[in-house]
C-alpha cells in the first residue's frame, strides 16, 4: 500500500494466459527517480503472497516470479 501511495507511476505488464486461460501480471510502481518496485517480488518477500511450486525459487526472473 505504501509503495502505491508513494508511486508518480504505476506500470502493469500481462503475458499470454497460462494453462487455465488467466492473464498473469507484474506489477510496477515508479517513485520519483527511484528505481521501480516490482510490487509482485515485494509481496512474495514480505511473506503475504506465495508463488505456484512448480518452479525452484532458483529458476525466479523479475519477470515470470516463478509462474512458468
Amino acid at each position: 500500500e505504501n509503495q502505491l501511495k508513494a508511486a508518480t507511476q504505476v506500470v502493469i505488464t500481462t503475458t499470454k494466459p497460462d494453462k487455465y486461460d488467466r492473464y498473469l501480471s507484474d506489477v510496477w510502481a515508479y517513485a520519483g527517480q527511484d528505481e521501480p518496485v516490482n510490487l509482485n517480488k515485494a509481496l512474495l518477500q514480505a511473506g503475504w503472497a506465495r508463488p505456484i511450486d512448480e518452479i525452484p525459487e532458483s529458476k525466479w526472473t523479475d519477470l515470470n516470479m516463478g509462474r512458468f
